[in-house]
């Protein structure tokens, strides 16, 4: 697949061929992903002011306000199904840690945020949890709600794109 890849900081993206993700675990999600926002977070990480504190290893995707189809499922994925439009909330977590079981997510022991500190969604797919998809209406377009996925104090921080 295409895939927009930071290799060095400072320096631009490169749109390169990666492998396919693939569902490994029950809960896992891959969606194909139909729109991505450009969020100054990533304009951030292309600069390397995310660097030590992502500790990610160059090179990755960026891209974390994703929507598209789901395009496979874990086996014990109930709220989605091949096929389905959804929008992916950029937090990956647990639902299982302390913080997770209290509804504090956003300080889940084990979380991960694609685009940040793992792959993201500036792919033609991506692996995300059953947990961080939702299901949209029918009558919505993946396009055009992906930069709502990340939302600060109520405004949009990105612009929806079309992930070539």
């Amino acid at each position: 697949m295409k895939a927009v890849r930071v290799h060095q900081y400072d320096k631009a993206p490169t749109l390169d061929d990666v492998p396919d993700p693939s569902v490994q675990g029950p809960h896992d999600v891959v969606v194909q992903v139909q729109g991505a926002g450009v969020c100054r977070t990533d304009l951030h990480i292309i600069e390397g002011q995310w660097a030590e504190k992502s500790g990610v290893s160059l090179p990755y995707v960026i891209g974390h306000e994703n929507a598209g189809r789901v395009a496979e499922v874990g086996p014990a994925v109930t709220n989605v199904e091949v096929g389905d439009k959804a929008i992916l909330h950029p937090l990956v977590t647990c639902g299982l840690c302390t913080a997770c079981r209290a509804g504090d997510d956003v300080h889940c022991e084990s979380s991960a945020f694609p685009g940040i500190d793992t792959d993201g969604g500036m792919a033609e797919y991506l692996l995300t949890s059953a947990r961080s998809v939702v299901r949209l209406d029918p009558s919505l377009e993946p396009a055009d709600v992906a930069a709502p996925a990340d939302l600060d104090q109520g405004k949009v921080t990105g612009r929806a794109i079309l992930v070539p």
